[in-house]
């Protein structure tokens, strides 16, 4: 009788322990699941070549699913007044993933990226004149493919962009 005993609280004492331990594995796995998705990085921007110390630097990070060739830009970033040839932002809270990173001066009030008549910047194409395109009688930049500009985050911690010189009068 006594040997049953045993025997029924040794298999109890095992179910109970790998119940135990499964579930602080699944536990451990969803907190780790969870604590991924809350992790953000940020990205410091420097753009470099900005001719003249006016209107305003617009530097954004883009979601490929946000990415527009057609110039529709959705994504974080920052904006300031131009006050040097030089500059440096910092792109909080993006989560990890691929971005698209693109900056621009800016000299009208209104932010409007489809005419580049500035000077424009793309991540992984420095220094690179872009093709331009005429639309409705107008010079229209063509927006290179996210796959050109895409960046990783969180490995990519530094970015330098090198406005372009291009300008359409």
């Amino acid at each position: 009788m006594q040997s049953m005993k045993k025997k029924i609280e040794n298999k109890f004492l095992k179910r109970l322990l790998s119940l135990f331990i499964s579930f602080c594995m699944s536990f451990i796995l969803f907190a780790n699941e969870a604590t991924q998705d809350t992790n953000y990085y940020n990205l410091r921007v420097i753009v470099d070549g900005i001719n003249r110390i006016e209107g305003r630097l617009l530097a954004l990070a883009i979601p490929p699913e946000k990415y527009d060739i057609n110039g529709q830009l959705y994504g974080r970033g920052k904006i300031d007044d131009v006050d040097g040839y030089t500059m440096e932002f910092v792109i909080d809270s993006l989560k990890q993933g691929e971005y698209g990173i693109i900056s621009s001066v800016l000299l009208e009030e209104k932010i409007h990226l489809y005419l580049p008549r500035y000077q424009y910047a793309f991540s992984r194409i420095n220094d690179k004149e872009l093709d331009l395109d005429i639309k409705h009688g107008e010079p229209q930049l063509k927006w290179p493919a996210f796959e050109d500009i895409k960046i990783s985050i969180p490995e990519t911690k530094v970015i330098r962009l090198i406005l372009s010189n291009n300008k359409v009068q």
